[in-house]
């Protein structure tokens, strides 16, 4: 009888674990960080506004009332790309996705995120992989609005930044080397500019025959500029149509 009963109160014993096991694999299965559990949401619209907490990293910055962006009329009649946009991740090797939905900026490795956070604005069609502390390892430039911004790979802001620009983009950055950015500004003047904001030495300016319709590439040693007058072409460092 004895047997019996010892027999049952380790069954039972063995059903309170197996039932504790499975509740807390529930409770922690979808939390970052918690072992080898992934974060398996799809898209930034399910995890509703992330915290510091839940990102382990530093709050994203929301632009002031006063930073202004491209109007609706000018991204209507101008292709600017909205990503996600592939980057290098260098500790991994792999080309992660670098994005912006439903008020999250986030970064994605084989549809997993690796980290989201609020992010107030918009891309300017373009996300550059930059060698910020010449230590081999990439950041990621993009802008919004009037401002530039520089993020690791952890999600963190890069000391220094956001950078203010004189006006609003509307397409770039665009890398011609050096550290230097070429952008389209919304009233359709055409800078290049460091990574501190100042405009590079020698640039001499682009001022297209039109409007610029699409993001400009650079071939070899000119920028391409597709306008709506047609293709042209200029200089590295700005200057006369070629």
């Amino acid at each position: 009888m004895n047997g019996r009963f010892t027999k049952f109160l380790t069954f039972l014993l063995v059903l309170v674990l197996c039932g504790l096991a499975v509740g807390v694999w529930l409770l922690y299965r979808d939390v970052p960080g918690s072992g080898s559990f992934a974060f398996r949401t799809e898209k930034p619209a399910d995890l509703g506004v992330p915290t510091e907490a839940e990102t382990g990293i530093v709050d994203g910055y929301a632009p002031e009332d006063s930073v202004e962006y491209a109007t609706a009329e000018s991204q209507d009649e101008v292709a600017v790309s909205q990503g996600p946009f592939k980057v290098k991740n260098m500790a991994t090797g792999k080309m992660d996705d670098f994005g912006m939905a439903n008020g999250c900026l986030y970064m994605k490795e084989d549809g997993v995120f690796i980290w989201q956070h609020n992010f107030e604005g918009q891309f300017c069609g373009n996300v550059e992989s930059v060698d910020f502390y010449n230590n081999s390892k990439l950041q990621y430039l993009f802008a919004s609005g009037s401002s530039l911004h520089l993020y690791d790979r952890l999600g963190n802001v890069v000391k220094g930044f956001p950078v203010m620009l004189p006006k609003p983009v509307l397409l770039g950055p665009v890398s011609a080397g050096k550290g230097r950015f070429l952008f389209v500004h919304a009233d359709n003047s055409i800078e290049m500019y460091g990574l501190d904001g100042a405009k590079t030495e020698g640039w001499l300016g682009i001022s297209p025959s039109s409007k610029v319709i699409s993001m400009p590439v650079l071939d070899g040693q000119q920028w391409l500029m597709a306008t709506e007058s047609g293709e042209e072409r200029y200089p590295l460092l700005g200057g006369e149509k070629i």
